[in-house]
């Protein structure tokens, strides 16, 4: 019998996008996502918002996801939200089911890659940092030790706080995006190989090293 993995634990921290989550339907075009957040807004535990891209094949109707902190907020606002009423137009409120379940695996990651890939890190978080208006970060007030564990901790903050992918060098519009297209965590598999088999991190990342 294999033993179960939590990925959601220490040390691969992955997201589980339906956990506590609200899936909202449907968004006509003439509803905003603002709009959304201000019923939402209303309740105790609300989170975050997101929005799908509008579907052409159904009339460009989006989708919603509504984020709570825990489950007396996610209750009630599921009670609250379902058949509410928007511009005339009734919503449909239940759990998230995404079934994403994936995980991307990184073979071969070159070990002798590791310091590099720790100095380009520190010097994208500061810059995306920077963009968003981050006014104070303790992983930018000195760059940490070259090691695997900081090189987690870097990976996680850019997923977590600013929805990129070291590995894919893509920013997504936030986190939930990111895991539909990457998968709910990262793995990777050290060698002694030399060879870098994800060309897009150097030829998009290395402008940070």
């Amino acid at each position: 019998m294999k033993e179960s993995i939590n990925v959601e634990a220490a040390p691969y921290f992955g997201v589980d996008i339906d956990k506590l989550t609200l899936f909202v339907k449907p968004i006509p075009t003439n509803i905003f996502k603002s709009e959304i957040r201000e019923e939402a807004a209303k309740l105790p535990g609300f989170l975050s918002i997101h929005m799908s891209e509008p579907i052409k094949k159904q009339n460009f109707i989006r989708y919603c996801w509504l984020v709570f902190q825990d489950e007396q907020s996610f209750n009630g606002a599921s009670a609250v939200l379902n058949g509410l009423c928007i511009k005339n137009i009734e919503l449909t409120v239940s759990k998230s089911s995404s079934k994403n379940r994936r995980l991307r695996i990184l073979k071969h990651y070159p070990k002798n890659r590791l310091a590099l890939d720790c100095r380009t890190c520190y010097n994208l978080i500061k810059t995306l940092d920077e963009e968003e208006g981050v006014q104070s970060n303790p992983l930018t007030e000195k760059p940490l030790a070259e090691d695997d564990a900081s090189f987690d901790l870097y990976l996680l903050y850019l997923r977590r706080v600013h929805a990129y992918d070291y590995f894919t060098a893509q920013q997504f519009p936030d986190e939930r995006s990111l895991t539909n297209k990457i998968g709910m965590a990262g793995l990777r598999i050290v060698s002694e190989v030399q060879q870098y088999d994800i060309p897009t991190v150097l030829k998009k990342n290395q402008q940070y090293a």
